[in-house]
């Protein structure tokens, strides 16, 4: 029997790999293209567009409404307090007394001289007008006396200056002298502080990218504006009871942090916000007439890492479509432009899907994605992280 040479073996063998390799690209290709040419089971959205309320939510700190520093105006020895500390106090109230005693004296001086002066004057006038002395010794002698009692008006305003008042209500601190003290007009340390808690103002910070997004917005129709209320959130994540309203913002742009400062005013009859306490508020920024929302699984990036979502077309093929997204939307996303009231957009088996894939398009039985649990969307700051 003739002998088989190894290579002839050898070659026959890859002869036949190489067809069998042949026969299952094939089929994998055929597998392909049936897949590709099978439609996929997703389920879909119809997109309708809702008024939504947008808002803010920035971080926030708690500063006086007014707070004024006593300090005496004249000179003199603390005879009596007349408050307790960390009480409140209103305005006008006496807090302490300063020895009068120098104050009376000079005040009775002054009046005693302006009843001489007034009554030289009196003695003048007629003499005047007889010729007897001349008109620039009555004209002395009437200003003589319109010093003096210039003389006693200041000596009366500096008597009344002994009695320390309250220049505000508020909330007293603590006395910084005691009962003997010698205090003088113009120290350096104030007597006591006085603070005004109610109302009181809450400084917010919002970063300028997001506030100058919100003027373009309102400015091209994008946002409605709405009445500037402020909701707080407490430390312990209470809410505060009383609403508050928004006053105005700075017109500068912290370089270190890129953010404005907004200020809001709270009644505080309470006193439950006290200055510097941090605190979370809740802006009502604006709203969306026409706002559309989508779940937040339907968005996909491609390569660029933009965000995009499949939309069933007509001819009922999925179609990759790029978008713009807004705020967060209770896990969905604010679209603010790419797509329109009406398109079908997929919401699941993105991973097995791509541009042209035949979809059967089954019916989406999750609640409600525009109005689950209210139609407020909330915005956190990137300032406020």
């Amino acid at each position: 029997m003739q002998k088989i040479k190894p290579s002839v073996i050898c070659t026959g063998v890859v002869f036949i790999t190489m067809i069998l390799s042949g026969c299952h690209h094939s089929d994998s290709s055929s597998q392909q293209a049936s897949r590709d040419n099978e439609a996929l089971d997703v389920h879909a959205i119809s997109l309708k567009s809702h008024p939504f309320n947008t808002t803010l939510q920035l971080p926030g700190r708690a500063h006086a409404y007014n707070r004024a520093e006593v300090r005496p105006q004249v000179n003199g020895i603390i005879l009596k307090r007349f408050f307790k500390e960390g009480q409140r106090v209103v305005a006008g109230q006496q807090l302490y007394q300063i020895d009068p005693a120098r104050y009376e004296a000079a005040r009775s001086k002054a009046a005693a001289t302006l009843f001489s002066a007034n009554a030289q004057a009196q003695r003048d006038k007629p003499l005047a007008q007889a010729g007897a002395i001349s008109h620039q010794a009555y004209d002395n002698a009437v200003a003589a006396a319109e010093e003096a009692a210039a003389n006693l008006r200041t000596a009366n305003i500096n008597l009344g200056y002994t009695q320390v008042k309250a220049p505000l209500t508020g909330i007293i601190g603590r006395s910084a002298v005691t009962k003997g003290a010698l205090v003088t007009d113009g120290q350096a340390n104030e007597l006591a502080d006085i603070t005004q808690l109610d109302p009181i103002y809450i400084d917010l910070t919002e970063s300028y990218d997001e506030l100058e997004s919100q003027r373009k917005k309102l400015a091209d129709g994008q946002l409605k504006k709405d009445a500037p209320v402020v909701e707080l959130t407490m430390p312990d994540g209470s809410s505060y009871p009383i609403k508050g309203r928004l006053d105005f913002s700075e017109v500068n742009v912290d370089e270190s942090t890129e953010s404005v400062t907004l200020r809001a005013t709270f009644d505080n009859p309470d006193q439950v916000l006290l200055p510097g306490m941090f605190v979370t508020a809740t802006v009502q920024a604006g709203t969306y007439p026409n706002a559309l929302v989508v779940p937040q699984q339907a968005i996909v990036r491609d390569s660029n890492g933009k965000p995009t979502v499949y939309i069933v077309d007509q001819s009922g093929a999925a179609k990759q479509v790029p978008v713009v997204t807004g705020a967060m939307v209770k896990g969905s996303y604010l679209i603010l432009n790419g797509l329109t009231e009406g398109e079908s957009v997929i919401v699941d088996n993105l991973q097995s899907i791509h541009d042209g894939q035949k979809v059967n398009v089954l019916p989406y039985h999750a609640a409600n994605v525009m109005s689950q649990g209210g139609n407020e969307m909330s915005y956190i700051d990137p300032a406020a992280r």
